[in-house]
């Protein structure tokens, strides 16, 4: 079955307080998505052979996602989200012409790089959310 690939310059991105209306986040250019799932090791004694496999159990699955791009000087969303004690709503469609596919979750933001740039470069910013709770794909 072959898959259609898809540009990631279609991508929205929104955010907001959760339970509120979300907005649409603008001028964003990179992003990823990862899960992060934790094991406990069940190792035990080894033996009579004397070699020992490591053994282990799934436990919970966590998330975050970084997201990168201009700066807009206009738009305090990012900011008060930053400073914000609650997590947020996050939704990431992949592809605006598929309004049935997205990523959805509640997150803390952060913002490692509030705003960068310089005489010769372009104002940028870097965020990055940590999942609270559970990711969904739909």
């Amino acid at each position: 079955m072959s898959v259609n690939s898809i540009h990631g310059k279609n991508a929205v991105l929104y955010l907001g307080a959760a339970g509120a209306a979300v907005a649409a986040i603008a001028d964003q250019v990179d992003y990823d998505i990862t899960t992060t799932p934790s094991f406990a090791d069940t190792t035990t004694i080894p033996n009579a052979s004397g070699i020992v496999w490591q053994t282990q159990v799934k436990g919970p699955i966590g998330w975050a996602a970084k997201m990168s791009g201009k700066f807009n000087p206009t738009s305090h969303a990012l900011w008060d989200l930053t400073v914000s004690e609650s997590a947020c709503d996050f939704y990431l469609y992949p592809s605006a012409g598929s309004p049935l596919n997205y990523y959805y979750g509640s997150a803390f933001v952060t913002m490692p790089t509030v705003i960068a740039g310089g005489v010769k470069a372009e104002m940028t910013n870097a965020l990055n959310l940590s999942g609270n709770g559970t990711l969904s794909y739909h």
